[in-house]
């Protein structure tokens, strides 16, 4: 696999899943109160996390097999959970900065790029520099 297309992949892996949690706003705006009232909703969203996780696990893993990251395992399991801990909490923090970001859906690649933007220290090559290269399209 290029490193352009397991970045690309990976970054419309990231922009489905903020799309995804945009359209079940109400249950991330207010999860901590609503899976802590309700246990089968609480045990069904874990199981979602968990595919999450693996989902970001399997696509570092791939892109340190084809040496388009330098990470271990290790790093690739602590580097998936941090993905899943900022995507999941991105709308409340937005909320809390921008007001307006209540009702706007904003852009799903903007949190899709403050998500890659932790997976980039660890790419390597043609995998980093086409990430610098779509990181720049929504920067500027």
């Amino acid at each position: 696999m290029s490193g352009a297309g397991a970045i690309e992949d990976l970054w419309l892996y990231l922009h489905l899943m903020f799309e995804a949690i945009w359209d079940y706003r109400f249950l991330y705006r207010n999860l901590d109160d609503i899976v802590g009232r309700n246990r089968r909703l609480r045990e069904r969203f874990n199981r979602i996390n968990e595919a999450k996780l693996a989902a970001v696990e399997s696509l570092g893993c791939g892109l340190a097999d084809n040496g388009l990251m330098k990470a271990s395992p290790g790093e690739i399991k602590a580097l998936a959970l941090n993905v899943l801990v900022v995507s999941t909490y991105w709308l409340n923090f937005r909320a809390v900065r921008d007001e307006g970001a209540t009702d706007d859906p904003g852009d799903p690649g903007n949190g899709a790029f403050q998500v890659m933007s932790l997976v980039a220290p660890y790419l390597a090559g043609e995998a980093r520099q086409h990430f610098e290269r779509l990181g720049r399209e929504y920067v500027e």
